[in-house]
């Protein structure tokens, strides 16, 4: 008869704390486990609260949102700057010059995929060269130089044919011997004689 009255008792209480739960409409419900062995024992012997435990393998939820530093950001340089050495600091090798976002080079050279100044062979861009058809050209680091060929004269456009011969009536000076007629050609001149006059071997002109 006691142990009727005490598995009862553990059902009425059981009953009553579902009932509980129940009631409860706003409260969220959570995973319960009883201790099976725990109500034997009460159903058996004295009765007193029945302890509830949660499930090992019930998942757990953290809502504490931690900040996570993004350390897969890219940094990008403008124009084709580069990141200088040791630094995070966009900007030019010291033989590149600054403009806007890019960097050049400076006049003369040309900028290579290495991020390297070559020097341009001003000499081989054209056909005739930057100086033109009366001109040796001579190629310089950063630029060039023009000479001109024998008998030319260098002008505000470049070799330009010297007038021996007019020149020689502004100058005073021979082009040629006297009584000798000169005659300017390109890139030289030319001596003749006059009608009756004949170049003896010294170079003189006289009378046939």
């Amino acid at each position: 008869m006691n142990h009727l009255w005490s598995l009862l008792s553990a059902l009425l209480l059981l009953l009553s704390y579902c009932q509980s739960l129940s009631s409860e409409e706003n409260e969220v419900l959570k995973p319960v486990q009883f201790n099976k062995s725990l109500l034997i024992e009460n159903a058996i012997g004295n009765i007193s609260e029945t302890e509830s435990q949660t499930p090992t393998n019930s998942p757990t939820w953290n809502t504490t949102l931690t900040p996570v530093k993004n350390t897969s950001t890219t940094l990008y340089c403008p124009g084709n700057q580069i990141f200088l050495e040791n630094s995070t600091d966009c900007g030019c090798p010291f033989h590149l010059v600054k403009n806007g976002d890019d960097c050049y080079c400076p006049q003369g050279f040309t900028l290579t995929g290495e991020m390297e100044c070559e020097d341009v062979d001003e000499c081989n861009e054209e056909a005739l060269g930057p100086c033109g058809p009366h001109a040796i050209c001579s190629n310089t680091p950063g630029s060039y130089s023009c000479s001109c060929l024998h008998g030319y004269l260098m002008g505000a456009t470049g070799c330009q044919d010297i007038d021996e011969c007019g020149l020689a009536k502004v100058t005073g000076l021979q082009a040629c011997p006297s009584n000798a007629e000169c005659k300017n050609t390109i890139g030289s001149f030319h001596c003749f004689c006059p009608l009756g006059y004949v170049m003896a071997l010294n170079g003189h002109v006289v009378l046939m």
